[in-house]
């Protein structure tokens, strides 16, 4: 599986991350899943780091790129949500 590159934009990278609770607004919700994108994608990257085996090492890039992807996808959506006046 090859994915192409998605830019990282960090639009919310720099956000305190909202606590879960019964009132959580959907757009602190973005943040939260923005957030967890993140953990995967340096996780995975880190995985690549530390892997001895080209083809392991290659996985662990892909599945980083996808949550990059996964990442840009929602900040997408948090843009739209949180700055509303701009569309």
């Amino acid at each position: 599986m090859h994915f192409s590159e998605s830019k990282d934009y960090k639009i919310v990278d720099a956000l305190p991350t909202p606590s879960l609770t019964a009132d959580l607004k959907p757009v602190e919700g973005i943040i939260i899943a923005i957030k967890n994108e993140l953990e995967a994608m340096q996780m995975y990257t880190q995985l690549a780091s530390a892997s001895t085996d080209e083809a392991q090492r290659n996985i662990f890039l892909e599945l980083a790129s996808m949550e990059r992807g996964h990442k840009s996808m929602l900040e997408d959506i948090y843009t739209n949500m949180a700055f509303p006046e701009v569309w």
